[in-house]
């Protein structure tokens, strides 16, 4: 989790870094039409979406023939899907009415087969838990492609930038991977019938996974234009950064955990209530943060002409925190054997979701689509808890008493936080110094409020921040003895 953790932060400041200079080298438009193609690459990528790598994870003598065949399969499925998204383009470009999208759409199909190209022994390091050699991997390869769609955004002026990023990050990529894994992949098909037994309810899952994420970007984009597409996508990736990077780290730290528990239901319930406790940690101050912080976000960060951004940001912030909290619960399922759990549970999201969100978008367009992803969160967490109690068969008593510090402590953040916002501006008339007046305060009492309580209900050690303090007395234990 740590590596993860710290992982996702690296990569999550490079993007908000990125996006802060492109948002003023390109125009909203220009994320919407790039958005709107990789919505359709999105879709043709999910008839590779096998789920292989969960599969393996579960397999407990997984051979090198079992890895080969994963590349094998990649290899032969990408290269028809590149086929087929080369002949599909100009339909595409049709469907929204924009010719431009023809020749990008076109442009970005080779992805898939660079994609298919990426050693299989990465599988192998993360069913290891070896999760050092991904930072190392995914941190290089972000900032190599971080300076390269920085020149050329600052050289084209126009969504091509993006493109060139894409092909960069996904080269060099893939590259790593040989130089991290030993593993060298030969062309087999030996394991195919093996694979595809847990594989076929995974790959489901990652359609109605991308339903859930990507509907709302292509209805947008049917009623609404590539502009509105492009706020709606930068307003995402900025609120939504405590459920898609931060807690996603540790679900997917958490998963290779799971499976080595081999069904034992206490260890598997402990273990998720600890999942829990971190997430929490993160999500709930952070997702209430980027709320409380909305307009400085859009109106000082992205600047002119993403104003209209400030309360899409407010409302997918706060779903964010029940997103979050709800996303572990999928990984108990594949642990438990139970792929279709998954499957039941994200039907049941994405009905909810789409029944609400065309209505909403038609009428109230960007905040329309924000509403219903809000509504769909919150609805969705409690229905997902009733089931993962069930299995595990913890209380919700535990739950509560799980995430009542992290609530409590984000509580007591907002009310510092809405005290500045209605009087901040008599201090300081800057806003940026004002945005980072707020984010010191906010951290202090966040932080303070939380050991205030973990100390006078005695100092637990089964709790994150009882981890977290423990871990640095034992540091400065270590340190005073060392001087």
């Amino acid at each position: 989790m740590f590596w993860l953790l710290t992982l996702k932060l690296f990569l999550k400041m490079v993007t908000i870094i990125s996006t802060l200079i492109l948002v003023r080298l390109l125009a909203p438009a220009d994320f919407g039409l790039v958005a709107l193609a990789m919505s359709f690459y999105a879709v043709i990528e999910l008839m590779s979406a096998f789920g292989f790598e969960a599969t393996i994870i579960q397999t407990k003598n997984a051979s090198d023939e079992h890895y080969s065949t994963v590349w094998s399969l990649r290899l032969l499925v990408s290269l028809l899907l590149c086929l087929i998204v080369n002949l599909s383009s100009s339909q595409i470009a049709l469907f929204y009415d924009d010719a431009r999208l023809d020749s990008l759409i076109e442009s970005i199909s080779y992805l898939f087969i660079i994609k298919a190209l990426s050693n299989p022994g990465l599988i192998k390091i993360t069913k290891e838990l070896d999760f050092k050699s991904e930072f190392k991997i995914q941190s290089i390869t972000k900032m190599s492609s971080f300076v390269i769609t920085m020149y050329a955004a600052y050289t084209l002026r126009n969504y091509n930038a993006l493109i060139i990023g894409m092909y960069a990050g996904t080269i060099i990529s893939v590259g790593l991977s040989y130089w991290i894994s030993r593993f060298r992949p030969t062309f087999t098909l030996i394991h195919v019938k093996e694979l595809f037994g847990f594989s076929q309810w995974m790959m489901i899952n990652a359609w109605i996974n991308f339903l859930n994420v990507k509907t709302n970007e292509i209805v947008m984009g049917y009623f609404g234009t590539p502009k509105l597409v492009g706020l709606l996508r930068v307003a995402q990736e900025i609120a939504n950064m405590p459920s898609a990077e931060f807690g996603a780290a540790i679900n997917r730290a958490s998963y290779p955990g799971y499976a080595k528990t081999e069904r034992n239901i206490p260890l598997l319930s402990a273990m998720f209530l600890t999942v829990l406790s971190k997430t929490s940690l993160v999500a709930i101050p952070t997702g209430l943060g980027i709320y409380l912080l909305s307009f400085e976000i859009s109106h000082v960060l992205l600047g002119p002409g993403w104003e209209s951004t400030q309360r899409v940001i407010e409302l997918v912030a706060l779903s964010s925190i029940f997103t979050a909290l709800s996303t572990n619960q999928q990984y108990i399922y594949m642990a438990l054997g139970k792929p279709k759990l998954t499957t039941f549970l994200g039907t049941f999201r994405f009905v909810l979701f789409f029944s609400m969100l065309i209505p909403l978008v038609t009428q109230r367009s960007l905040v329309g689509a924000a509403e219903a992803i809000l509504c769909t969160s919150i609805i969705y967490l409690p229905v997902a808890l009733f089931v993962t109690k069930r299995l595990l068969s913890f209380t919700f008593m535990d739950y509560f008493k799980v995430i009542k510090y992290h609530a409590i402590s984000s509580l007591f953040m907002a009310c510092a936080l809405w005290f500045i916002n209605a009087n901040g501006q008599y201090v300081l008339a800057n806003p940026v110094l004002l945005m980072l007046l707020k984010v010191f305060i906010g951290m202090g009492i966040f932080v303070a409020t939380l050991f205030a309580c973990w100390y006078f209900s005695g100092k637990p050690k089964n709790c994150a921040e009882g981890e977290i303090a423990y871990y640095l007395q034992d540091k400065y234990i270590k340190f005073r003895k060392t001087h």
